[in-house]
């Protein structure tokens, strides 16, 4: 059996802390597994054995370096757009905010003008055709014109039937499919967006009908124009106008003035009354004032049983109760410790009576002496035990009472916390008692002001009475003169407001209806350019698979045929009998085409259409407005967007067009977006004295809008293949970093070359090498070349002394000799006869109970914890896993 020893190094002694990490302590067994003399345990006490750390390895990983920038969000395409010629606006399609196509039309000006001139030049050009015709009799100059095209077209036909189709045209009929998709698509949410409630026609209509819901609510301007004309009638018809009640007034002023009279003396009569508001306020501070005494009063007995102690709460009181009961419980004999400390004393009786009877016996034989020495074995062994289940006992005691004491100590805590608390509130509560005091000293003055003034009024109405007497009559006859003249004219305003009020309602039922038909219209037209756009979708898809199609013989000797035919047809055409003629009319059919094109270009120039794909941020014009070729009435960017950020000087030769980013946008912070540098401008911002820098996101992002900002981290620096170390790992107190390396059980020293940090892991450039094995925790107690142990989970084995280190690295040294003087070895632990003298002195171990090898039985299989920390144990302690 394997006998630990608990060895304390001179470390201990020193920092105050045992060695080891989370509380390990170093267990060393003498050879054979037995302790060795006191002269070689002494000199183990003197020389550590081994330091327990906790490891991890160095491993391979990616680390990266980014810059912070902050940017916004911007469109490489943006313009504005204006007439090609002046005029009247005649309507606008779109509106802001709407996505449109490229050569979408976005407004028209009025062209009645352009059109008109378009027709004559129209009827110019068949006028000349027509002579054309007549020169040639038969010969339509269409037919001219066609039979020429049809040449041209079947030569063309057959160049691309024998080339096959050109990369560049399948490039652009592949474009073009992608193009009328991308414009189904917006068409289909254009047309969604019309038919929601959000539509600029469901808004109108909505608004047209808000407007007359308005209206006949009673409500508008114009109807409460209507009630308050025929409440003006109604009052100077029934007497309640202004003007009868000013003769009615200058009637009865004589009488008014005695009841006001009436009135100022009921009004003191009110005042002097309890129920005024004065009254009322001083009865109230008055019962606020007794409340607040009361108050008082009662944090007064309060605060008298915190102070003799009977303030405290149940569950403190029951907290003490608590801790006396558990100390008593274990103080009893019948305790679990009790009842082994009497089993104990009585193997120790039973063990020592064996001794005295065979020591007794004679004579003494060679069975007998070795009865004898197995009896004082025994005998040894029930006193060590006695003497350890003793010191368990009184260390459960000793647990109990400090527990006690706590609970004891908490209690008066809380009564002292209870009668600072009431003493505050009594200072609170006598503070309200001569707030009280002063209101109500206040609001009694008031009342007596309030009674003084109503007395003044009384007076002063009786005064005034004579006065308005004289007055009244000479007011009296010019009122009645103006009282018919003003019945004229609310008759006139009546009729005015009820035609205005008529007239209001026609124009809303109207504009309700009209809004109604242009929504319909609008939804019937987008309906039929998302067909439109549709059946072109579909056209381009066929041209594309027409392209891709191999041509076939039979269709290239069709083609070579209708050249042939072509060309015949056109010779026929341009070699009449009348040459002469025929090519004079032909000038003039050329010149009259000619203001064909111009006539088609003017009319043209009435249409505003999108340059390229894009979305419309500003729309300066309405309908009717007149408008100049020099002034834009239209905005818009295109839906290609990109990031712009300001690179300061000192920054510039971290970031490289091509470098990766990582960016993220207000309306989706947690989302990390890729993306490219894709330029960085060479001209610096004299103002900021910083560079553009030019992002380009890998792919088009849902919500991404012109003018938002971006959080921006451009990737400088990526190494798949560093070795990266925890950085808890990292030890830079002599002002150079370094790291402990753990190899062949012992902690090597080596100075390290960082790099970057990347949350809990720390880039080495030089140093450690993949897979070494570097210390994380216990490191403040190495020193290079110590003996470590890797202990990555810190445990108590069976019989091991441990000790939780402190946290102060300038601990108190006495701990280290309370493991060896004070209650740990002195006292009922172990007095008497098995450690006599200070600190094993002497012969180390007298008395006749430790004669034999070395420490036998119990006394140093289970010594109890110190108070520096709690016992745990440790999975590399060598204990054997022996149990006693």
């Amino acid at each position: 059996m394997k006998l630990p020893i608990a060895v304390l190094s001179p470390k201990w002694i020193k920092t105050g802390a045992l060695l080891g990490v989370s509380g390990a302590i170093v267990t060393v067994y003498a050879a054979g597994g037995f302790p060795k003399s006191s002269k070689v345990m002494a000199q183990q006490v003197a020389t550590p054995k081994s330091i327990y750390v906790q490891t991890a390895t160095a491993k391979l990983g990616t680390i990266a370096q980014t810059l912070a920038l902050t940017g916004s969000v911007v469109s490489p395409q943006s313009i504005s757009l204006s007439p090609r010629g002046a005029g009247n606006v005649q309507s606008i399609s779109v509106h802001v905010g709407q996505t449109v196509r490229a050569n979408q039309v976005l407004a028209q000006l009025a062209n009645g003008t352009a059109q008109a001139q378009l027709l004559v030049a129209q009827g110019g050009l068949a006028s000349a055709l027509g002579k054309m015709a007549q020169a040639r009799q038969s010969i339509n100059p269409y037919t001219l014109a066609l039979a020429s095209a049809n040449v041209q077209v079947a030569g063309d036909k057959l160049q691309t039937l024998m080339a096959g189709a050109a990369p560049a045209k399948i490039t652009q009929a592949r474009a073009a499919v992608s193009a009328n998709a991308q414009s189904v698509t917006q068409l289909n949410q254009q047309y969604a967006w019309m038919k929601s409630s959000k539509g600029s026609q469901a808004l109108a209509l909505a608004d047209a009908e808000h407007a007359l819901s308005a209206l006949k609510s009673g409500q508008s301007p114009l109807a409460l124009a209507v009630t308050n004309a025929e409440q003006a009638l109604q009052d100077l018809t029934n007497g309640s106008a202004p003007q009868n009640v000013a003769v009615t007034v200058q009637q009865a002023n004589a009488t008014a003035s005695t009841a006001a009279l009436q009135t100022a003396e009921g009004n003191l009569q009110r005042t002097q009354s309890n129920t005024s508001p004065q009254g009322v306020a001083v009865a109230s501070d008055q019962t606020t004032l007794q409340t607040d005494q009361q108050n008082l009063v009662n944090l007064q007995g309060q605060l008298q049983q915190a102070e003799a102690g009977n303030g405290l709460s149940a569950t403190v009181q029951q907290s003490v109760v608590s801790a006396q009961n558990t100390l008593d419980a274990i103080k009893s004999a019948s305790s679990p410790d009790g009842i082994k400390v009497t089993q104990d004393q009585q193997a120790l009786a039973a063990s020592e009576a064996t001794l005295t009877s065979l020591q007794a016996q004679t004579p003494v034989t060679t069975t007998l002496q070795t009865q004898i020495a197995s009896a004082e074995t025994a005998v040894t062994n029930a006193q060590d035990a006695l003497s350890s289940d003793q010191a368990a006992w009184n260390a459960a005691i000793a647990a109990a009472q400090n527990q006690l004491n706590q609970a004891s100590a908490a209690a008066q805590t809380a009564n002292q916390n209870a009668v600072t608390a009431l003493q505050n509130q009594i200072s609170a509560a006598q503070e309200a008692v001569v707030s009280a005091q002063g209101k109500l000293a206040a609001d009694q003055a008031n009342w007596t002001n309030a009674i003084s003034g109503a007395a003044d009024q009384v007076n002063a109405a009786s005064a005034a009475i004579s006065q308005q007497n004289l007055a009244n009559q000479g007011k009296l006859s010019i009122l009645q003169a103006d009282q018919s003249q003003a019945m004229q004219i609310a008759a006139r305003a009546l009729a005015t407001a009820k035609a205005q009020y008529a007239q209001a309602l026609r124009t809303d039922e109207q504009a309700v209806q009209m809004a109604s038909a242009n929504e319909q219209t609008a939804l019937q037209r987008m309906q039929a350019t998302l067909q439109k756009a549709q059946a072109t979708l579909l056209s381009s898809r066929d041209n594309l698979a027409a392209l891709q199609a191999p041509p076939q013989p039979s269709v290239l000797a069709a083609a070579k045929t209708a050249i042939a035919a072509a060309k015949l047809k056109v010779e026929e055409l341009l070699h009449p009998k009348n040459q002469g003629t025929l090519q004079a009319l032909q000038g003039a059919v050329t010149a009259a085409q000619g203001r064909l094109q111009i006539a088609q270009q003017a009319l043209s120039n009435t249409v505003i259409a999108a340059p390229f794909p894009g979305v419309i941020t500003a729309i300066t014009a309405q309908p009717g407005n007149a408008v100049t070729a020099a002034k834009p009435i239209i905005a818009m960017i295109g839906t290609t967007l990109e990031l712009q950020a300001q690179l300061s000087q000192q920054d510039i030769n971290q970031v490289h067009p091509g470098e990766r980013v990582l960016f993220t946008l207000p309306f989706a912070p947690s989302q990390n977006e890729q993306g490219v540098v894709a330029s960085i401008s060479p001209v610096v911002n004299p103002q900021t004295l910083s560079l553009t820098v030019t992002i380009a996101p890998a792919r088009p992002i849902v919500g991404m809008a012109s003018g938002e900002t971006a959080s921006i981290q451009v990737v400088t620096k990526s190494d798949p293949h560093a070795v990266l170390v925890p950085t808890a790992a990292i030890n830079s107190q002599t002002g150079a970093p370094q790291v402990y390396l753990v190899k062949n059980g012992r902690a090597l020293l080596r100075p390290v070359t960082l790099g970057a940090t990347q949350g809990a892991w720390t880039e080495v450039l030089a140093g450690v090498t993949a897979g070494d094995q570097v210390v994380t925790l216990g490191q403040t107690f190495l020193a290079p070349g110590d003996h470590v142990t890797v202990s990555n989970v810190i445990a108590r084995a069976s019989g091991a002394v441990t000790a939780k280190p402190s946290t102060s690295t300038s601990a108190n040294p006495s701990h280290a000799a309370a493991l060896h003087k004070g209650k740990h070895h002195k006292g009922k632990h172990h007095k008497g006869k098995h450690h006599k003298g200070k600190h094993h002195k002497g012969k180390h171990h007298k008395g006749k109970h430790h004669k034999g090898k070395h420490h036998k039985g119990k006394h140093h299989k289970k010594p109890a914890s110190t108070s520096t920390g709690t016992a745990t144990s440790s999975t590399t302690a060598k204990s054997g896993g022996s149990k006693p």
